[in-house]
């Protein structure tokens, strides 16, 4: 006879293999749209379209390889290559102009990346964060042009999946812009609530990020636009608390639940 908690543990084995085949369904197309055509040839051939055949050994092994670790590590070099730059030495890397600044900003284990393209370098951008969230002194940034600035949201990421720097690529098709694209890989995931905290910190980056670029070329804040995705229209949103006056802030389907106050995006800032 089948009784209550037989039902419950058949529909909790349900419920979590819906996940599994979920995930993997979401994973494999993040896959087969990032890896080249020879890796994708080697993929698909242990892993197909049925998602049961995914946790067989064979596939499991392809999970493991190095061009799937790349993704899931958020290795930068997986999707471009930098630009050469000079000029971040010790000196400007400490010379901060916000009064936010803190140990978290600084972390090592929290190490926000931040890419930036132009008209000079529309694929190979200059890798900020190893400025310190400062622009190196060879910087092609023009304070003259409008500078668009995308955060991604939960469980995502510049290279994980393709939607900023589709963003990039249409925007240069429409005129010469500064385009800025920010990763905060290392605090969104997989715990929800632990990554709705770590908005703050990314914010406080961002927030840095542009007070450093107005100071160094005399940029005012209404060249800024901030575009954010899920938990990334939170971090724009801090990052204007901090920087006042920001040209606009758009935020893409933010976060709703069970987040704190502090968190909440006024609808009345964002378009």
């Amino acid at each position: 006879m089948t009784t209550d908690r037989d039902i419950i543990s058949l529909s909790q084995a349900r419920s979590d293999r819906d996940k599994k085949i979920r995930f993997i369904t979401t994973f494999r197309i993040t896959v087969e749209r990032r890896i080249t055509t020879e890796d994708k040839n080697e993929f698909f051939a242990n892993c197909p379209k049925d998602p049961d055949f995914w946790f067989k050994r064979e596939c499991l092994a392809v999970l493991e390889s190095e061009v799937v670790k790349k993704i899931l590590q958020q290795d930068p070099s997986f999707c471009f290559r930098p630009s050469d730059i000079t000029g971040c030495n010790q000196n400007i890397s400490n010379n901060t102009s916000s009064n936010e600044t803190s140990t978290d900003i600084f972390d090592s284990n929290k190490k926000t990346l931040v890419f930036l393209f132009t008209p000079n370098n529309p694929s190979n951008p200059e890798y900020l964060h190893q400025c310190r969230y400062r622009l190196p002194s060879n910087t092609h940034f023009d304070p003259k042009l409008k500078t668009e600035i995308f955060i991604h949201g939960f469980l995502d990421g510049a290279c994980r999946s393709a939607w900023m720097r589709e963003m990039k690529a249409e925007l240069f098709k429409r005129g010469p812009y500064n385009v800025i694209l920010v990763d905060w890989t290392w605090g969104n995931g997989p715990k929800y609530e632990e990554s709705a905290e770590n908005t703050k910190v990314v914010g406080k980056q961002l927030a840095l990020l542009i007070r450093n670029i107005m100071m160094q070329t005399g940029a005012k804040p209404n060249n800024f636009h901030l575009i954010g995705h899920s938990l990334g229209a939170h971090i724009a949103g801090f990052a204007g608390k901090i920087v006042k006056n920001l040209r606009r802030i758009t935020a893409l389907d933010p976060c709703p639940g069970s987040l704190p106050e502090s968190h909440k995006v006024r609808k009345t800032g964002s378009h």
